[in-house]
């Protein structure tokens, strides 16, 4: 082999290996990333909203908000739960959407220091479907 092959070979091992190093770190940042991000879904699954009682606030659920106004959870962003037309809300990613009887539409997160209760009716918490 002359010595313009053997440089030629050297020249294309080189950059095999440089390419190899390449691929390898930025595998080692993708998994870290993917480790970074199943620690995020784990932090908002811990922060579902739910009621005192520990039950999971879920659309439909019909609620008594600071024991004197009523409302509707029209969608749980926690829970990709949304009743039709709410799916837009989506964006918000987490808490819940309540059509309220004194306000309107509110959004309610983990960090809202309204009393939400579940609205008893007869048998059981109520809740339209």
């Amino acid at each position: 082999m002359s010595a313009l092959g053997r440089l030629q070979t050297f020249v294309t091992l080189r950059e095999i290996f440089r390419l190899g190093n390449m691929l390898c770190c930025r595998l080692r940042m993708l998994s870290a990333m993917s480790g970074r991000s199943s620690v995020k879904s784990r932090v908002l699954r811990e922060q579902i909203m739910k009621y005192e009682s520990g039950d999971t606030i879920r659309a439909g659920d019909l609620v008594t908000i600071d024991d004197k106004y009523e409302g509707q959870v029209v969608a749980s962003m926690d829970t990709s739960e949304y009743l039709p037309g709410y799916q837009d809300w989506a964006y918000l990613r987490t808490g819940i959407m309540v059509v309220t009887d004194f306000a309107g539409l509110v959004h309610y997160t983990s960090e809202t220091t309204d009393k939400l209760l579940p609205k008893v009716c007869g048998s059981g918490r109520d809740r339209l479907e």
